[in-house]
């Protein structure tokens, strides 16, 4: 999703020099942001960005010495100027890694944590430090930065009601920027639906992202639907979501044909539907009735998870769809697939 982020930077950064770079050094789910502005209006931007997990504030790509990197790493830092050591009075080291290795991550935060506090006097505090500084090893190169975010950009929302398996909202908005909503006509307003909506994430995003938005939800577990109700209206927006109990196989029942400009959803998979579960027709009900709610033209955006060769094979029954993107994405260590269909 790192073409998200990007676009996401343009409309942020449009009067402002600068140059991105996605996937520095082959990094997958990283983008580079060469800068001219001052500090605090980029950290302004950047920490109110909605396609971001972190923000890292890059200081210097480093070289590893051969044969002994981490004694290189250790000159490395004692020369490197981190302005914000200067005013902290705890920090920690944090460490990521990518290729291969002699040395763990543990190793290197060691290592680095001490030419720190040899060079700034500052305490180490793994819990209650103020800032933190990213040591990364990229093959064979140190990447070395702060961090400006303390957590992940994604928890921007006090949920009431979050099962134990609940979609970032970061992704909920890339979701929402493949589908390319439409602005709405002077008559109608830009409907988006979701019919899995679970606890409401990509509706609760969608509400939030734009105020012009008219947001409907439904899902078949009673649960799931006043759970959703309940995060709408702790977070203001219950005005703004329409959700109803509703079987997602049975779209064109609840639904006015051609009333919807975007489906965009992320169907469960697994226990929740149960193991007898016939995925194949599930998804080609699913997609029978979305074809028939979206509008000419509009767009389907699906993350699909563990089911991709069943979903495949349903989109090929389905005469009405073009398929305009697909695109596997990263997920904690899994990768669902991302389906952008649109409605001829």
């Amino acid at each position: 999703m790192e073409d998200i982020v990007e676009r996401e930077l343009r409309e942020r950064l449009a009067a402002s020099d600068y140059e991105i770079e996605l996937r520095p050094l082959d990094l997958g789910g990283q983008v580079m942001l060469h800068c001219d502005l001052p500090e605090a209006d980029l950290r302004e931007i950047a920490l109110s960005l909605r396609s971001c997990f972190h923000v890292i504030r890059h200081v210097a790509f480093l070289p590893m010495a051969e044969p002994e990197p981490l004694e290189g790493l250790e000159a490395d830092l004692a020369d490197l100027e981190i302005v914000e050591m200067r005013a902290a009075s705890r920090f920690r080291v944090t460490t990521q890694r990518s290729g291969e290795h002699e040395f763990g991550s543990m190793d290197a935060q060691r290592i680095a944590g001490a030419a720190l506090v040899e060079h700034y006097g500052t305490a180490v505090d793994l819990e209650d430090f103020d800032t933190e500084v990213r040591v990364d090893a990229i093959d064979d190169t140190w990447l070395v930065g702060v961090q400006w975010t303390r957590t992940s950009l994604d928890r921007r929302y006090s949920w009431v009601y979050r099962p134990r398996v609940t979609l970032r909202t970061t992704i909920a908005y890339g979701l929402l920027r493949l589908a390319e909503l439409p602005a709405p006509t002077d008559t109608t307003p830009t409907t988006v639906l979701d019919p899995f909506c679970g606890s409401g994430t990509i509706l609760v995003e969608a509400a939030s992202l734009r105020s012009d938005l008219r947001c409907l939800g439904a899902d078949r577990d009673p649960e799931a639907v006043e759970g959703t109700r309940a995060n709408a209206t702790a977070l203001g927006l219950a005005g703004r979501i329409d959700v109803r109990e509703a079987d997602a196989r049975d779209l064109a029942e609840s639904y006015p044909a051609a009333s919807v400009d975007a489906l965009v959803t992320n169907p469960p998979y697994g226990i929740r539907l149960g193991r007898r579960t016939n995925y194949t027709d599930l998804y080609r009900k699913f997609l029978s009735g979305a074809v028939t709610v979206l509008r000419p033209g509009g767009r389907l955006v699906v993350l699909v998870g563990k089911r991709r060769a069943a979903f495949n094979r349903a989109v090929r029954e389905i005469d009405e769809v073009d398929i305009i993107n697909v695109r596997v994405i990263e997920i904690g260590g899994v990768y669902p697939a991302v389906f952008v269909l649109k409605r001829a």
